[in-house]
């Protein structure tokens, strides 16, 4: 337990309805460097999508899917509040979610809680896997969903989180961190290029994303670090 009387713990199946409120609250609005949104949809476009993703990390000793719960009280935003304001104008990219995540907040409702009561504050998946890519065979530590409630962004739970990716990559023979970040989002790449990422390559839109809910040509921006290198 931190200071602030914060945890850090593992998800449970139990907490999906809370993960699910969250990540798609802070994915909800998102957009890149010309303030119009790039997409349609949140992150998840159902809980059971979410619910499968959390029961494949939870059977699979290379996956993670942590999140930071505090005893901080449901918070209620009011349309016109100056957080609701901040958070839809996405005026703080130190806490913004890897693949995306705007942390931008619709204004309205209460933090979700998880289990335990405590209040999800931010969460983060990883797995680790080796490239199957012609001469790479890397051992990769890559990460996504990464979101931060808009009120805790700031605040160092974000740092948390990525720091847990790293040591859990780390322990598990991983030498390379890696995430893809929507090419709208600068900020984004920023906020990675600060902790010392760097870009190495694009790739497309796949998996589970609902391609129909762009509103404009996209593509990923391929970020990775070292693992047990200094951060920028």
């Amino acid at each position: 337990m931190s200071c602030d009387g914060s945890t850090m713990r593992g998800a449970e199946t139990a907490d999906v309805d809370a993960l699910y409120a969250m990540i798609n609250d802070a994915y909800m609005i998102e957009v890149g460097d010309s303030g119009v949104a790039f997409k349609t949809c949140s992150r998840y476009q159902s809980l059971p999508q979410l619910d499968a993703e959390l029961a494949a990390a939870l059977a699979d000793p290379l996956s993670m899917f942590t999140l930071i719960a505090g005893p901080t009280p449901a918070v209620q935003l009011s349309p016109g509040s100056s957080a609701a304001a901040a958070a839809v104008a996405n005026t703080d990219p130190e806490e913004k979610g890897g693949d995306g995540a705007a942390g931008a907040s619709s204004g309205t409702g209460t933090l979700p809680r998880g289990r335990n009561g405590g209040a999800i504050l931010g969460c983060i998946r990883a797995r680790v896997w080796t490239s199957t890519a012609p001469e790479d065979g890397r051992r990769l530590c890559e990460f996504g969903p990464y979101a931060v409630v808009p009120a805790q962004q700031g605040t160092g739970v974000g740092a948390r989180l990525l720091a847990e990716v790293e040591r859990f990559g780390a322990a598990n023979g991983a030498k390379v961190i890696q995430i893809m970040v929507v090419n709208h989002r600068s900020d984004v790449r920023t906020y990675y290029q600060r902790r010392g990422f760097a870009e190495v390559g694009e790739a497309e839109f796949g998996g589970n994303f609902d391609l129909s809910s762009l509103t404009r040509p996209s593509h990923f921006i391929v970020m990775e670090k070292g693992l047990g290198l200094d951060s920028a």
